[in-house]
């Protein structure tokens, strides 16, 4: 008996098919409303978002140092560019917080951008860094200015040495018998009583000319050291002021943290084209910085943080990227043209609506088969002959049908006509 219970208790495919059909309204209604509610998250979830972005590409190169041997044994002397760790390394470092804060600095001068509700104190730190940078500034081209001026002192004092030492061998060779006591090297030519003649002056001159200049080079060695030394302690100084308006600015912006969550979120960095296929990744060297940026509902935050990027990322790369042995630094330029701000998500809704929609239904016409089958299973009524012969073990002899009598419902006139 037991068996035959548990044979009864079982359903078949068939018999699952025949109560979807019977069901078919209900599971249509399921998945029309499935259909529907998701489409309607669609639509809520990605009405009037936007996203803008762009891809920006930057080719980084060491660049060779062309007074160096061309032999040594890098292995960017192989290949002309960086290999992975280097520039895994410069990519960390873009992700960072610090390339964050420069981003957010003023790109012409390195320091926090003024504005209305910026505090007095601040303001006096800028002050004080500006002018900090700009006495740098100054030192730096007076150094420069030296420089020039000892070069070209430098270049007369050769000019004017070559010309000395052509007259004085040309003059030597003519007096080689009767000055034999001349030497190889010019000398200042003494006058003997007789008067000294024009080649002799000319040579006298040429001799004053070479020491009066060999001290004007000695006085500009001598002030481009001083220069260069107040240019270092111009440069120590105005970095101190800096790190001091830039130290005072994260504590008094309120929305310091909130910003450079923002970029550091909008914008990532990579040196590998993850679209690229490639056996041995790690072994070729790479000369590329991807740059991606996306921000929802920002265009024009997109088009600031675009602007910024093209302009501090090569300064960035070459200040900090390791140079290796035989080249001299680093040559960072932006290779994209079209990269221009624009939107990334457009049909975004249409296909998400369409996506949840089919999502959805599915889920609701799975459940609602689900509930069926429960709902089927759980109702113990007979409702068919081969369950009263399993239930019972005795065959069925006939069938009384159950016809409901109709009450024939006389009119009441006709009624009280009778009465």
């Amino acid at each position: 008996m037991e068996e035959k219970t548990q044979a009864r208790d079982e359903i078949s495919l068939s018999e699952i098919f025949k109560l979807f059909l019977r069901k078919l309204k209900v599971l249509i209604l399921a998945l029309l409303i499935g259909a529907i509610v998701g489409a309607g998250l669609g639509v809520l979830t990605t009405f009037n978002v936007k996203t803008y972005g762009s891809r920006i590409e930057f080719y980084v190169n060491p660049r060779l140092d062309r007074d160096a041997s061309s032999e040594n044994e890098s292995q960017y002397g192989v290949y002309g560019a960086y290999g992975r760790h280097v520039m895994d390394n410069m990519v960390r470092l873009l992700s960072s917080e610090l390339f964050a804060e420069q981003l957010l600095l003023n790109p012409k001068t390195g320091l926090p951008v003024e504005k209305e509700s910026t505090p007095d104190a601040l303001k006096e730190k800028i002050a004080k860094a500006k002018d900090a940078k700009a006495e740098a500034a100054r030192t730096v081209t007076t150094a420069q200015n030296l420089t020039s001026d000892l070069s070209d002192a430098n270049t007369e004092v050769s000019e004017i040495n070559t010309e000395l030492n052509a007259k004085w061998a040309s003059y030597r060779n003519a007096h080689i018998v009767d000055k034999p006591n001349l030497s190889s090297s010019p000398a200042l030519i003494q006058d003997d009583g007789s008067g000294l003649t024009d080649e002799e002056k000319e040579i006298n001159e040429f001799y004053n000319a070479l020491n009066a200049k060999k001290e004007v080079v000695k006085t500009l060695k001598e002030s481009l050291k001083t220069a260069n030394t107040d240019a270092n302690n111009a440069a120590d100084a105005a970095e101190n002021a800096t790190q001091e308006a830039i130290a005072l600015w994260r504590e008094t912006d309120e929305l310091y943290d909130a910003r450079l969550k923002a970029i550091m979120k909008s914008a990532t960095y990579s040196y590998y084209d993850e679209e690229e296929v490639t056996e041995k990744v790690e072994d070729l060297a790479r000369s590329f910085i991807y740059v991606d940026i996306s921000v929802l509902n920002g265009e024009s935050f997109a088009e600031g943080l675009r602007e910024r990027i093209i302009e501090i990322v090569p300064q960035f790369v070459e200040a900090n990227m390791a140079i290796p042995s035989g080249y001299d630094g680093t040559n960072c330029q932006r290779i994209t043209r079209s990269d221009a701000i624009e939107r990334t998500n457009s049909g975004a809704m249409l296909s998400t609506s369409i996506k949840y929609a089919v999502l959805l239904a599915v889920a609701a016409l799975v459940v609602a088969c689900i509930v069926v089958i429960i709902v089927e299973r759980s109702d113990k009524r007979l409702r068919a002959l081969e369950q009263i012969t399993e239930a019972f073990d005795v065959p069925v002899l006939g069938v009384i049908p159950n016809i409901a009598p109709e009450t024939e419902k006389e009119p009441e006139e006709k009624r009280e006509e009778n009465k």
